[in-house]
Order: C-alpha cells, then structure tokens, then sequence
C-alpha cells in the first residue's frame, strides 16, 4: 500500500486520538467539579447547623453558595463540552473506518490496473511482432509452413511436439506448433502441452494442461511454461485424495470453498519450480512468465463424462457437439484480466464440464482460442475432427493451418469421446 493509500487513515487515526484525549481530560474535570460539587452541597447543608461565636457571617454564606453555583455552572458546561466530544469522536471513528475502506478499494484497483498494464504490454508486443513482418508475395503462401530459421538460444524447443493416447471410447491428442512469425525469424516455441494421468483417485483422473510463456521474451519464454507443465502432475498428484473427495462433494452440490483452496495451493505451488529455473539462469521471475490452463477428466467408461478445467491466462476450453456447433465452455480470464505465474497471487478460475459421446473438447492456449474463433478455421477443422480423433501426425498438421491474421505459437489439447 502506497504512501498517497495509506495518508488518509492516518490522518483520521491521528485526529481520532487527539479527541479521545480531550475527551478524557474533560472526563477527569467533570468528575474533578462534580467532587467539588457534593463538598459545597455539603458545606451548606451544615452552615445553620453549626455553632457560630457571632454566628455564620452573610458573607461566608454567599461566597459558598457563589462557588456552589459556579461549580454547577461549570459542570453543566463540561458535560456539554463532553457530549459534543463523544460525537465528533464517534464521527472521526465512521471516517476512520470509511478511510480503511476507501484504502482497500484502492488496492484492489491498483492491482487491477496493474494487471491491465501487463495485458496492454503483452498485446502491443504481439501487435509490433505481427506488424515488424513484411507483406508476404503471394508465392511464398506455399512455403510459410516450413521453418525458415532456427531459434539461435539455449533451452531451445523443438519446432513442433504431437502426443496422444486413448483410454477406452476417450481418445486423446496435444501438439504444439511454433508460429509462422517465430519460424520465419528464428524464435523459440513458447508454448507446450502436457500429458499424464493421476492413479490416487478412483477412478483414474487424467491431466492435461496448455502453457504459454510471454511472446516478448525473445529467448526465455519458453522456460516457463516447460517447467509449470513439468510440474503441474506432481503438485496435484500431492493433494490427489482430497482433491478428489472435494470435487465429488462440489459436484454433488456441496459448498466448493475446499476446491477452490486446493485448486489456488497446487498453483500457487508452481511459483517454487519457476522461481528455482529463473534463479538457475539469473533471470528475474517475469522473465520466464507463463499462463496455464488444466483439464482433469475422469477415466472409465461412462455415459457423461466429468471434466474439471481450470487455469490462469488467457487459456480456454472449446466444446464441438456431434452436429458441429462450438461452443467456449470456459474462459481462465473471465471477470479478471489475465494474469500470468509466477507473478500471480489470486486463485485460479475454475469450471465443471461434462461431455457426451460424439463431443469433441479443446483446450487451448489464448493464441490458439484466437485461432479457433475464425469462422474458416472451424470450419476446415470441423471437417477434420467431428469425423472422430485423427490420427498423430493429421492432428499436428492440422494445429499448423496457416492463418495471415493469427501467426503466433498455437497449443492445444483435444479429447475426443467416441460413441
């Protein structure tokens, strides 16, 4: 909290102090005079009672009843004075604490404008990147899938990874391509999937999770996002027992605040690994910034399966139905600007989904959603997939469509539930 959040509670603190001493010290008067009071009281109650060599003088009488009056003047005033002090303290007191409440809704904005100064930062790179490229002739359109350089800096990645596996009537398939602006200017891929599967719970829980490390870092982008794929399957292979008993009772109805906190622990656990790997080169931690979005999908045969999705970034689940609608069943930005690990601090965005047979779900980077909004890629694309899982290699060609407006890193999971 800055020095211009905190100047007004301190302001208030100080001045409710000052009128809580005043108030004391009149406090400690009122009580001084109300003694004085019942002494005067007193001694008049006991001047015709007592035995006078000349009697009690006029004099002698009325300087005790002039104190006497004077006193209770006086108290009388000093308990007005302490009325009004007790007001202004209890007033002081409500401004106090609409200043502690003014500070705090400062701070959550200054953070959201901080998140959104990253956002704007990461997209002008992405725009300059796009914009540096010169205007392609219309014969080099055949060449454009084809690496024109190398990425000349260490922990480099390959051009393009493909994975797959099934599991009963679910079939599964990751790639990740580099994009035609890093293929033609020698970039690292900074995007990666990764694939594993969780034998604590019961049944088995497969995971799958999408990574995509800052298009601006040049030769360190990647490292990030390898490493929170790395280490994802071990953080929630650490909270698998609980992670599994709260995500029956959420989706049983259950209040979900236990998912929630074991879904914040395990990502927030990745802030160590990325951290370790930022140390190792001498980088600082935004360096190798990453987003990551994961899926947790029940393993067995079944009518509908559960999924459980969750990230932060800009990552997204995409849904094609068996007659072709697509439909975005979860978004890892929604209602807060995208934030990036290991800087991030909030919990991640979460969501349940279920799928049928014939559904097809992809998991997506934001590039690669981006990718996937355009109405002539869904529709190459549900030409290919609503015809049932392809086969490794059509799946990378297929991540590798040429797009003249979306050219960056593309990653993506997709599972396909056959009938």
């Amino acid at each position: 909290m800055t020095t211009q959040n905190i100047m007004p509670i301190v302001v208030a603190a100080v001045a409710v102090l000052l009128v809580t001493a005043l108030w004391l010290r009149a406090l400690t008067t009122l009580r001084r005079l109300r003694r004085r009071v019942r002494e005067l009281e007193w001694q008049q109650q006991q001047l015709p009672r007592q035995t006078w060599t000349a009697g009690p003088t006029d004099g002698e009488w009325q300087r005790i009843q002039g104190e006497l009056r004077q006193a209770r003047d006086e108290t009388r005033l000093l308990r007005e004075t302490l009325q009004h002090a007790e007001a202004e303290r209890q007033q002081l007191l409500g401004e106090l604490q609409q200043a502690r409440a003014e500070a705090q809704m400062l701070q959550r904005t200054l953070q959201h404008a901080e998140a959104e100064r990253q956002q704007l930062q990461n997209e002008l790179v992405r725009t300059h990147l796009r914009e540096s490229e010169p205007p392609l002739p219309p014969d080099a359109l055949e060449r454009l899938g084809d690496p024109q350089a190398l990425p000349d800096a260490p922990d480099t990645l390959p051009d393009s990874v493909v994975d797959g596996a099934r599991f009963g009537s679910l079939t599964v398939r990751a790639g990740a391509v580099r994009g035609e602006l890093g293929r033609n200017n020698g970039f690292v891929r900074k995007q990666t999937v990764g694939m594993s599967v969780l034998t604590k719970t019961n049944p088995p829980t497969l995971v799958t999770c999408v990574a995509a490390g800052l298009a601006g870092r040049a030769t360190s982008g990647q490292l990030g996002a390898v490493q929170a794929c790395r280490s994802l399957p071990d953080k929630l292979a650490d909270r698998a027992a609980a992670l599994d008993l709260a995500w029956r009772n959420a989706a049983a109805g259950a209040p979900s605040a236990e998912l929630a906190e074991l879904l914040a622990g395990a990502v927030t656990s990745l802030n160590g690994p990325l951290n370790q790997v930022a140390k190792e080169r001498s980088l600082r931690p935004s360096h190798i910034a990453t987003e990551v979005s994961f899926l947790l999908t029940r393993l067995g045969d079944a009518g509908r399966r559960r999924h459980l999705v969750a990230g932060v970034g800009a990552g997204a689940l995409v849904r094609i139905t068996p007659d072709g609608r697509w439909t975005t069943e979860f978004r890892a930005g929604d209602g807060e600007r995208p934030t990036l690990l290991p800087e991030s601090s909030g919990p991640p965005a979460y969501a349940f989904v279920e799928s049928e047979p014939g559904d097809v779900l992809l998991l997506c980077s934001g590039t690669a959603a981006e990718f996937l909004e355009r109405d002539t890629t869904r529709s190459a694309l549900t030409e290919h997939w609503s015809k049932g899982a392809p086969s490794l290699a059509h799946f990378l060609w297929q991540l590798g469509l040429r797009d003249q407006l979306e050219r960056m890193d593309r990653a993506i999971v997709g599972l396909w539930e056959h009938p």
